[in-house]
């Protein structure tokens, strides 16, 4: 049963903003938006992130029909994926209470993932408690060994739900402390045991809180993978000031593991044999793009649509699909932007005719 808390063709949109100058800067982001219980709750996170200074992609799973691919997410440096307070059907796990191939995928060759928000765990296995081994994603992967408890659920004690999370001393992430909420105490935040070979971020607090020899925020390396959890609502840290900090604090630990990349400088878009109109009714045309250099170390592209006189939509492999319909005639822009960072779009405009003649 969901728990009630407190208080047409694909088409990805990319945000850019102005960044400062070094290896922040030139990290790509993919925030993974996979709550579909509350959407405007994303916008705090996306905030976040542009007072950081950093550009990022958006990619909803509700809008998008699911996960992200691995060749997708193979393109960004980390990955953020954002549960938010969607207890049911995530898309982390497929949808289906099932291992996520591709955010392995993702892991096992080397990516950074960012995971945050409540109810990951509640979605595949329902209320605590449950322990992990060897063999299981979330022991492997996300270095939890134990669910322990509920915040809210199995509480009570000393209080109705956590009231903070206090850093763990000496950890490599994080100073911000003590998380805070927009509430008096945070409801369905979990109380983990880490992996042996897992690193306690953030504890259950205070000291004296029903839970506070538990963790809500581990941190394991696989591999050359490195993956962060937080089992918490991080879209009600209490201010937005203290979302900027504890997000950039994130942001620059990750940061220091990207290469100094070759950035992309320009984007020539075209559409297949040159052409640049579409004349059949609900016709499609695939739009490609060359970019320069041409050894750029990311060469990922977002695309989108821009409406000039009617309307047309994308998909997010560059196929341009018209309307089929006779308000369906006209001109839209296509555009190509660079995940890398730099900040560079590419675009042409492609003249539509001959919709709606059956």
């Amino acid at each position: 049963m969901k728990k009630i808390l407190q208080a047409p063709v694909f088409l990805i949109i990319t945000l850019l903003f102005v960044f400062n100058s070094g290896s922040m800067a030139q990290m790509s982001i993919l925030l993974v938006d996979d709550n579909g219980y509350d959407p405007s709750r994303v916008v705090k996170i996306q905030t976040a992130l542009t007072n950081n200074s950093v550009s990022y992609t958006n990619y909803g799973t509700v809008a998008q029909g699911g996960s992200p691919t691995y060749a997708y997410m193979s393109g960004f440096d980390l990955v953020i994926w954002y549960t938010g307070n969607d207890g049911a059907g995530l898309s982390f796990w497929n949808g289906n209470d099932s291992d996520n191939q591709h955010i392995k995928d993702y892991i096992d060759n080397g990516g950074m993932f960012w995971l945050q928000g409540l109810d990951f765990l509640y979605d595949r296995y329902g209320g605590a408690p449950d322990s992990f081994s060897t063999g299981d994603f979330v022991y492997d992967y996300l270095g939890i060994e134990v669910y322990q408890a509920q915040s809210h659920v199995d509480d009570g004690v000393y209080s109705d739900g956590v009231p903070q999370l206090d850093v763990v001393s000496g950890n490599p992430i994080f100073t911000y402390t003590p998380m805070l909420w927009s509430y008096s105490t945070l409801y369905y935040a979990d109380a983990l045991v880490p992996s042996p070979s897992a690193d306690s971020i953030y504890r259950m607090g205070p000291t004296g809180y029903d839970f506070d020899t538990c963790y809500n925020s581990i941190y394991i390396e696989k591999g050359t993978g490195k993956v962060l959890s937080i089992a918490a609502e991080t879209a009600r840290i209490n201010t937005q000031t203290n979302t900027d900090t504890y997000i950039g604090q994130g942001l620059t630990y990750f940061a220091q593991f990207v290469p100094t990349s070759i950035l992309i400088t320009d984007i020539t878009v075209y559409g297949t044999g040159n052409a640049t109109t579409i004349n059949i009714d609900g016709g499609t045309l695939q739009m490609n793009a060359s970019i320069l250099p041409t050894n750029a170390t990311n060469q990922t592209l977002t695309w989108s649509v821009v409406d000039g006189t009617t309307t047309a939509s994308i998909d997010q492999n560059g196929l341009l699909q018209s309307t089929g319909t006779p308000s369906g005639n006209g001109t839209v822009w296509v555009f190509a932007t660079a995940a890398d960072g730099s900040g560079v779009v590419g675009s042409v405009e492609i003249s539509i005719s001959n919709q709606g003649t059956g």
